[in-house]
């Protein structure tokens, strides 16, 4: 490659592994590693890419999926933490790797700030703002419910051993055993009651936030996970079995 092009720089995924052995055989003006999901399993903590060039990334979104998921007090402080790590390394800046960014807009407006800023976030206040201006106005009832946003959907704490957002029956295919992912669990990480009364709240918000297209965004994107979340204790042995009738072809759905 450096015969094509001198000045080229590999830029080096590292997924699943810190990709140490492999590293150390490039000069260090000719590679920058990823850790591709460092808020997960950060393996710049290996010893930091033996002295690579290196970038911090948010993997939010594996395979597209539409739940709404995070955790958004983590994310409010491990990169400056991680400036601020005296074993660090040649840290060079942050990056986003999404699968998919169809979900938690909320996700991309906090973690791109900290391109410019040192310092951890004061989540509630910044919350509180940002409410303000993705709504366009003030609100005390969306104030309550983004309390309770925040202690569920978006207080998903991130683990190496899951993969986030949860599955969704929704996006289930027929004779998959009603999962998107079937190594993963459907298993909700969040108290789904409360998520339910958070959105309540929220369509209290309206003769205040009625206007704002983001508001009206909002309002229906977190009712469909709400739905989705009541779709497993709603959808019986019976029903499934319907669905997906004995003998059918894989992939496609029987009848009611």
């Amino acid at each position: 490659m450096k015969l094509n092009d001198p000045n080229l720089v590999w830029v080096k995924m590292c997924w699943q592994a810190d990709n140490a052995e492999l590293l150390s055989e490039i000069p260090s003006d000719s590679v920058i590693a990823l850790d591709l999901w460092a808020k997960s399993a950060p393996y710049w903590k290996n010893g930091a890419f033996n002295g690579k060039s290196w970038i911090w990334c948010l993997l939010h979104n594996f395979g597209g999926s539409t739940e709404q998921s995070s955790q958004l007090s983590h994310l409010a402080t491990v990169f400056p933490k991680t400036l601020n790590d005296d074993s660090k390394g040649k840290l060079v800046g942050l990056g986003i790797t999404p699968e998919g960014h169809y979900n938690s807009p909320v996700v991309y407006e906090l973690f791109p700030e900290f391109a410019w800023r040192k310092d951890t976030v004061d989540l509630k206040s910044w919350i509180s703002q940002y409410i303000r201006r993705r709504y366009g106005a003030f609100s005390s009832n969306a104030q309550l419910a983004w309390d309770g946003i925040l202690a569920t959907v978006y207080n998903v704490p991130y683990n190496i051993n899951r993969q986030t957002p949860d599955n969704s029956m929704i996006k289930a295919r027929p004779l998959r055993n009603e999962k998107a992912r079937t190594w993963s669990s459907t298993k909700q990480s969040y108290n789904t009651a409360e998520l339910a009364k958070a959105v309540s709240k929220l369509l209290d918000a309206a003769p205040e936030c009625a206007p704002s297209d983001a508001y009206r965004y909002d309002l229906v994107d977190f009712t469909r996970q709400v739905l989705g979340d009541l779709l497993p204790g709603y959808c019986s042995v019976r029903l499934r079995r319907r669905i997906i009738q004995p003998g059918a072809v894989p992939g496609k759905a029987g009848r009611f």
